[in-house]
């Protein structure tokens, strides 16, 4: 099987505010703030939520700090024959702060097999789109019939407001009899070291035949 190679991309870290509008500052800065859904992903420095851009939009006003937050969003790209599968796991900061840390995604690919005939195959894993220290990436197999490849990658690094990074590439190769279709469960930041507006957001589920 042919190892993976890849090109690490340093994610630019962008400078992206939020204004904050202090007692004297008026309405105008708090209402941009809040407007376009963003308030969905504004805490109060309390880290309470707002109801409605109304309610971010007079807490501000009121000299409120508006805290902004990211959130991570997990989608999963596959392609494959019967005999080999290649898993990229996409992360979307669709919040309006940067995701910066370790960013963990854990993910679970299930097979299904032509006939009942064991499976021999190799994996490859990676973090392709992160280059920090703490990168790291793993790969385990719970005992066949059926098949299913668990992965875990941590993705050391900053997925600015409206970036997608691929934290995750599962290359998997099988010889014999090979699967058919496969099942991929997922989930992005389990165990919640990113402080997000959404955490009940972060889970993925597909079958890809």
């Amino acid at each position: 099987m042919k190892r993976l190679f890849f090109v690490l991309c340093a994610a630019l870290a962008l400078t992206v505010g939020v204004s904050t509008a202090s007692a004297g500052g008026g309405n105008s800065d708090a209402a941009h703030a809040c407007q376009q859904g963003k308030w969905q992903y504004i805490v109060r420095s309390d880290g309470t939520p707002f109801k409605n851009q109304g309610d971010c939009v007079s807490y501000a006003a009121q000299g409120g700090t508006l805290v902004p937050l990211p959130d991570l969003q997990l989608s999963v790209s596959c392609t494959g024959s019967a005999t080999a599968v290649d898993c990229v796991f996409h992360v979307k900061n669709a919040g309006v702060a940067p995701a910066t840390g370790l960013i963990g995604v854990d993910a679970a690919l299930q097979f299904a097999q032509n006939g009942d005939a064991a499976i021999a195959v190799a994996v490859a894993v990676g973090v392709p789109d992160c280059t920090g220290p703490g990168n790291d990436a793993s790969v385990s197999f719970p005992s066949p019939p059926p098949l299913s490849v668990i992965a875990h990658s941590v993705c050391d690094g900053t997925i600015p407001p409206g970036a997608t990074a691929d934290v995750l590439e599962m290359e998997i190769a099988a010889s014999s009899v090979g699967p058919t279709s496969f099942a991929v469960t997922a989930a992005v930041d389990p165990t919640n070291v990113i402080h997000e507006a959404f955490e009940n957001n972060n889970t993925y589920s597909a079958t890809f035949s």
